[in-house]
């Protein structure tokens, strides 16, 4: 038999912040729900995500709506970003994306922050095309710049996908798609952990660009199963 911790919550709703079942004999508690799945009292008892709950509970929603990436945020790009950002020297062959000019927020650059702290910048449409590639109905073109201090850190999923959230909110596209030099296997393996897939390469004066594409979450097909963190 199952039983409860103490919970509780305004109008007969129970947000589940921690486990919220256990055995009686004391055994290893169940694994706890995701804390922004909402139940409501009803009897009688039923099995929510492989876990029996004897207050009777049923799931009504187990979505809010928020940021798939609260830790980084888009935002206007200021005048000191924008000479920071200028200041970035990449190593390697990825010396590529430096920036030979100033970004300016006029230019439609913005600055990805995390905290008070800018970690990179972004751009869309015209801005993020490279030589040889041409407008399309429906897609949007992004491209963004990690801080050169912040590359192989881990960052890369977190960082590109708070910008691809801003960019569907923001400019509502029903394809993104990503230009990626061919030998850039960190930008490349990022993009496939986000959903995107090759649709071919771009020669272009600035070198050979693999064309990744992705449909927006609204159209985009549900995964089959759970992901797992992979950096």
């Amino acid at each position: 038999m199952l039983t409860t911790e103490a919970l509780g919550g305004p109008n007969g709703m129970l947000s589940v912040e921690a486990p919220i079942c256990r055995r009686v004999s004391g055994e290893a508690a169940a694994r706890p729900l995701p804390p922004t799945v909402y139940v409501e009292r009803c009897w009688p008892i039923e099995m929510v995500r492989g876990c029996l709950l004897d207050v009777s509970s049923r799931v009504l929603a187990h979505t809010r709506p928020q940021s798939q990436h609260p830790q980084m945020k888009i935002r206007t790009l200021t005048e000191t970003d924008a000479e920071a950002v200028a200041t970035w020297r990449y190593p390697g062959r990825y010396q590529t994306y430096d920036v030979s000019e100033v970004v300016t927020s006029e230019a439609g650059f913005w600055a990805v922050g995390h905290e008070a702290t800018l970690v990179g910048y972004c751009c869309f449409g015209h801005e993020a095309r490279v030589p040889g590639a041409v407008e399309e109905a429906g897609i949007l073109d992004v491209g963004y710049g990690m801080r050169p201090d912040l590359m192989g850190q881990g960052l890369g999923r977190e960082f590109v996908g708070a910008i691809l959230d801003f960019a569907v909110r923001r400019f509502s596209p029903s394809r993104l798609r990503l230009l990626i030099l061919d030998w850039n296997d960190r930008s490349r393996k990022v993009a496939v952990a986000l959903g995107f897939e090759s649709e071919g390469v771009l020669r272009s004066t600035e070198g050979d660009f693999l064309v990744m594409t992705r449909a927006t979450p609204e159209r985009h097909p549900a995964p089959t199963s759970p992901r797992h963190p992979g950096e």
